[in-house]
């Protein structure tokens, strides 16, 4: 047998073959003392590589490779002519050599200060929940507690949401054949994976494939690997590293790229829809949860609903409108750690609450409807809170949807700086700390905005100027964007926001009056 101290530590660094993950197994099984062993080594490298930063410094190194080549930050792959090799094996070999050495200097003094624990294998992930899993005999298979620990994983048969212990979620979807390589890196030999990386902890976690890797940098992204060995990326949210032996390129949302042996890493037409993602995981339940209106989800003209229910482990709200053919882009709220709140609300007190998105399109028609409670004005111009404001402004059509005084009101830019439409709702005082269901339509075919509180027809006006559609675009939930103005953080909401809806067509009043009747729980 190999000595345990160098399987202990090709372990800790991901660089365990099937093989050395057979004989560390072996080995552990012999003596509780083995285990006890083992655990301390784990927990202390976990220290250490806290202490250098391990997948931070990764990221921070390759964030500023991209500053000093902006070549690599195109996203236009077929163009892609990168000769600088991405795996960095000096930067691995330097790091695997510092942590070595700080094993071994201080590694008896640091075990000795750590209790004893039980005697049970401490793995690098965790199954969360799986469905009618079934692995394959002759692989590894979970402990009886969920616990997965490196080596390879051939999962037959069923589904599982597992979550790295560095903060990582995945969802693996039959058949598929991966190994685990650490808390933060994982192999995928054939089939797929969806990952999410929802806190700065969980940055950097890598995906290895037969020819290259793909490394995140704050992002939800998919990964599959056909018979041929060709790996196929796709990128939800943030941004990712697709990465070979002779070239780097940068993903952000909605590109997708093919990694191969003979092309390298290329542009690539893939489907999101090939991917099983944790939101495909969790809708049944979150629609369970947000109740009420069944068929809501499904309607073709529903662009947005957020019920501000949140994913295992994740800080974003997830949209559970599915009927539209271009979906709204939530960007990631990247929280530091990763916990599950169980919020059912977005609070926000300043503009660095508030929640970012891209509402694609241009309309003749648009609603908007959202629950929200005002909590007590504070600095000196606070009768501006924003609701939903179009971040720039400036383009014909854009829209701001705010409360401003007593009343709230939406605002349509007529193209000229400064010079806009609006269309005020007198509610007269809102109360603070109640909530209040607030919806406005715009309807350019009838040429006329209507608003409503809590169900009731408040206001209507004509449209005067000559829009001919408007759009949301690059917007936020609950403020202007940060920057947009110097006195945005006097128009964030400091309030809170549920069940927020936009539709691209003119809800009559019935409609909205059944909205107000509905809030999920």
């Amino acid at each position: 047998m190999t000595d345990p101290e160098e399987l202990m530590s090709k372990y800790l660094f991901g660089l365990s073959t099937d093989y050395d993950s057979r004989q560390l197994k072996q080995w552990l099984k012999q003596t509780p003392e083995n285990v006890r062993e083992f655990t301390r080594a784990v927990y202390l490298h976990q220290a250490i590589r806290d202490h250098l930063s391990g997948e931070e410094v990764l990221r921070s190194e390759i964030e500023a490779d991209e500053s000093a080549s902006p070549a690599n930050d195109t996203c236009d792959l077929a163009n892609s002519d990168h000769s600088e090799s991405a795996y960095l094996p000096q930067r691995r070999t330097l790091w695997f050599s510092i942590a070595l050495s700080l094993l071994v200097g201080i590694g008896i003094t640091a075990w000795t200060l750590v209790p004893p624990f039980e005697q049970e294998i401490v793995g690098v992930a965790r199954v969360l929940e799986q469905r009618d899993a079934v692995f394959e005999s002759s692989s590894m298979s979970p402990h009886h507690s969920g616990i997965l620990s490196g080596g390879t994983y051939s999962l037959t048969n069923g589904e599982l949401l597992i979550r790295f212990h560095g903060g990582a979620l995945g969802v693996i979807r039959a058949p598929t054949q991966f190994q685990i390589n650490s808390i933060s890196s994982v192999r995928l030999h054939r089939g797929q994976i969806a990952v999410t990386c929802p806190s700065r902890d969980s940055r950097g976690f890598r995906v290895k494939v037969p020819h290259g890797d793909i490394v995140d940098l704050g992002t939800e992204f998919g990964v599959e690997v056909d018979k041929f060995g060709d790996a196929h990326v796709y990128v939800f949210q943030g941004t990712v590293v697709a990465q070979n032996a002779n070239n780097r390129v940068t993903l952000k949302v909605g590109d997708a790229a093919r990694i191969s042996k003979a092309q390298g890493v290329v542009s690539a037409n893939v489907s999101p829809s090939t991917f099983y993602r944790q939101r495909d995981w969790e809708m049944p339940s979150l629609l369970k949860r947000a109740g009420g209106e069944a068929n809501l989800a499904n309607d073709s003209n529903l662009l947005l609903w957020l019920p501000m229910s949140r994913l295992q482990g994740q800080t974003t709200p997830v949209n559970l409108a599915m009927g539209g053919r271009n979906p709204v882009v939530l960007q990631t709220a990247i929280a530091f750690h990763a916990s599950d709140s169980g919020l059912h609300e977005l609070s926000v007190t300043n503009s660095h609450d508030a929640l970012h998105m891209n509402v694609p399109g241009n309309h003749r028609q648009l609603t908007l409807a959202a629950w929200v409670r005002f909590s007590k004005e504070q600095g000196p111009d606070r009768e501006h809170r924003g609701i939903l404001m179009s971040d720039s402004f400036q383009d014909r059509g854009e829209v701001h949807w705010q409360r401003k005084g007593h009343d709230f009101r939406l605002t349509i830019s007529t193209g000229k700086r400064g010079q806009h439409e609006i269309f005020r709702a007198p509610t007269g005082r809102l109360e603070n700390d109640r909530w209040y269901h607030l919806a406005s339509v715009i309807d350019l075919d009838q040429r006329k905005v209507t608003h409503y509180l809590d169900g009731v027809e408040v206001g209507q006006q004509r449209v005067q100027s000559v829009i001919g559609k408007v759009s949301l675009g690059e917007c936020t939930l609950g403020a202007w964007a940060p920057g947009a103005e110097p006195e945005t953080d006097d128009r964030s909401l400091n309030g809170d926001l549920d069940d927020v809806m936009i539709w691209n067509r003119a809800l009559d009043a019935e409609q909205i009056r059944s909205l107000a009747d509905f809030r999920s729980q």
